[in-house]
């Protein structure tokens, strides 16, 4: 998880998304998805809630 984290850290850093995606017990599936706002590719798309 370590080295997940450090990823995850760096790349919201950059200005990059996070998805993540992950199999669970009983057929089931997670999956996780982290905007950065402002965008690095879209800078001029602000955030909803600014």
């Amino acid at each position: 998880m370590g080295v997940t984290l450090q990823r995850t850290t760096k790349a919201l850093a950059a200005g990059e998304d996070i998805v993540g995606g992950w199999y669970l017990t009983g057929q089931r599936f997670l999956s996780l998805s982290l905007i950065c706002s402002p965008h690095l590719l879209r800078p001029e798309i602000s955030c909803p809630q600014r």
